[in-house]
C-alpha cells in the first residue's frame, strides 16, 4: 500500500506518517509538505509541496501514484492574514480533491475538526456524525474546517465508486504540542465567566489521535467518524488544573478589549474574540461510531489526563527557565 499525506511535516501528520511507515501494509509514505520534516521516519520520503498549487499538486500524485490518498495540509493557528489562510484550508482542500479525482485516486481521507461543527446553543450533547457542520462566522479556523468538510462530503456524493473518510478529532495535545491553544492557558491573567454555564470540553492525546488515523486507513473504514476520547472536563475545571481564577466579566466588555488588542496585535494574544463563543456553548462529539468500526481502537487518555499531563509540562518548561 502507497500513501501520501499532505501535511505530514506537522504536529499530528508526522507522527502518522511514523506510524503508517511502521505499519505492515505500508510498501511507502510520502510526506508531501511545505516545509520538510523534522524527522524523516524509515519507509518514508519526502517531497516539498504547496497544496494550494494545483498543477504542482496533480503532477505529484501522477508521479507517486498512492493507493490512498490522506489530506492534513491545514493551518490551525490564527493569523491576521485570513485570505491567505483560506488559501490553504479551502481552496487547499478543493485543489487536493480535485487533483485525487482526476488521477483516479480510488481511496482519500481528509482531517477534517470536532470545531467544524461549531458552538451553538443547540448542539446536542454529544454531536454525532450526522449533525451538519455549521462552522462559525466569526472564528476562521471552524468556518474554514466546516468549509473543507463540506467540499470532502461533496466529493464522497460525486464519486461514489471510491472511497472518502472524513475525521473529525477534536484538539489534539500531547508531548511538543506548541499551538494557539496550548499557549493560551500561559498568557491568560484568569478565565472568563460569562454567566452562561460552565460547558464541558474535549482533548486528544496525540498517540490516540494517530493511533485512531491510521486505523481507519488501514482497515479501509469509508464514512465520517469523530476522533474523540472518553470523558470530558469542564472549562472551569481546566481554569483550575491551570491555577487561573474564574472571574464573572461583562461579554461586551471582555470581547471589547480583546478585539482591539488583537487587531493591535498585542503580544501574548494569539485568539481572537470570537472563541468566546467555545466557552459559552456545547461542541462536544460522540466518539461510539469510530469504536464500532475500529474494535481494537481504545483511547489510552481521558480529557482530563491529556489536559493534566499538558499542563505539568507548562509547569515544568517554566520552572526550567
Amino acid at each position: 500500500m502507497r500513501y501520501l499525506v499532505t501535511g505530514g511535516s506537522g504536529y499530528v501528520g508526522s507522527r502518522v506518517v511514523e506510524r503508517l511507515a511502521a505499519g505492515k501494509k505500508a510498501d511507502a509514505v510520502v510526506n508531501a509538505d511545505l516545509r520538510p520534516p523534522e524527522f524523516q521516519p524509515q519507509g518514508s520520503s519526502y517531497r516539498q509541496l504547496d497544496v494550494r498549487e494545483a498543477d504542482a499538486l496533480t503532477a505529484t500524485i501522477v508521479e507517486e501514484r498512492p493507493d490512498v490518498l490522506l489530506h492534513m495540509a491545514f493551518v490551525v493557528d490564527p493569523t491576521h492574514d485570513e485570505p491567505d489562510m483560506y488559501d490553504t484550508n479551502v481552496n487547499g482542500t478543493f485543489n487536493v480533491l480535485a487533483a485525487a479525482a482526476a488521477s483516479g485516486i480510488g481511496r482519500v481521507a481528509v482531517t477534517s475538526a470536532t470545531m467544524a461543527y461549531g458552538p451553538w446553543p443547540n448542539n446536542p450533547v454529544p454531536i454525532s456524525e450526522s449533525q451538519p457542520v455549521h462552522g462559525h462566522a466569526r472564528y476562521v479556523y471552524a468556518r474554514h474546517a466546516a468549509e473543507a468538510d463540506r467540499i470532502a462530503q461533496l466529493w464522497a456524493t460525486l464519486h461514489r465508486q471510491r472511497t472518502m473518510t472524513i475525521i473529525r478529532p477534536c484538539t489534539v495535545f500531547g508531548p511538543g504540542a506548541d499551538n494557539h491553544l496550548v499557549r493560551m492557558w500561559e498568557s491568560q491573567a484568569f478565565f472568563p465567566d460569562f454567566g452562561t454555564g460552565d460547558q464541558p470540553t474535549q482533548f486528544i492525546h496525540v498517540d490516540d489521535a494517530v493511533e485512531g488515523i491510521a486505523q481507519l486507513l488501514e482497515t479501509q473504514q469509508p464514512g465520517v467518524f469523530n476522533l474523540t476520547p472518553d470523558g470530558e472536563i469542564t472549562w472551569h475545571q481546566c481554569a483550575a488544573l491551570a491555577g487561573l481564577e474564574v472571574r464573572g466579566v461583562r461579554e461586551e466588555s471582555f470581547t471589547g478589549l480583546t478585539s482591539g488588542m488583537w487587531r493591535l496585535k498585542m503580544p501574548n494574544v494569539e485568539i481572537p474574540p470570537s472563541f468566546v463563543d467555545f466557552f459559552k456553548y456545547p461542541f462536544l462529539a460522540s466518539n461510539d461510531r469510530i469504536k464500532q468500526a475500529l474494535p481494537t481502537w481504545e483511547p489510552q487518555h481521558t480529557s482530563k489526563d491529556v489536559f493534566e499531563q499538558m499542563i505539568h509540562r507548562l509547569k515544568a518548561t517554566r520552572s526550567a527557565v
